[in-house]
């Protein structure tokens, strides 16, 4: 009964005067989430965070949201970035900790002349690396 209520509720904002239950708050950030940052291809994960941000408390449920954004780190699996010596890497991991929620493991897909990096490459800490900058979405 749960799963069909969820599934009825989950267009309702999170202040409808009909409150939908926890679990259709819940289906209703991560459906808007995966809809914006993976099938739209036009934003960032973190872009599509912060288009949501500016409903939380009325589409979205304020506290599912901040802990969705408290998983996924500042830039979730994913975004695209460029880093200070030119490399271009792809976030790779969720927010590790606390101490490192603005800075997640990457797989490097560029080098910083430009060429394609290799496969075997290990993920890279981001941690240290000096101001990352937030690059557009592939479509």
């Amino acid at each position: 009964m749960r799963r069909v209520l969820a599934i009825l509720q989950h267009h309702r904002d999170a202040n409808d005067r009909l409150h939908p239950g926890l679990f259709g708050r819940i289906l209703r950030v991560a459906e808007d989430y995966d809809t914006l940052a993976r099938r739209s291809g036009k934003l960032s994960p973190t872009l599509a965070l912060a288009a949501m941000l500016k409903w939380a408390g009325t589409r979205y449920d304020p506290v599912i949201l901040q802990l969705l954004i408290n998983a996924l780190g500042a830039y979730p699996p994913g975004t695209l970035l460029k880093l200070e010596d030119g490399r271009v890497v792809r976030s790779a991991a969720p927010a590790r900790s606390p101490e490192t929620f603005a800075t997640p493991l990457a797989r490097c897909l560029r080098l910083a002349d430009g060429s394609p990096a290799p496969d075997d490459l290990p993920l890279v800490d981001l941690s240290g690396k000096g101001p990352l900058h937030l690059l557009r979405p592939l479509s």
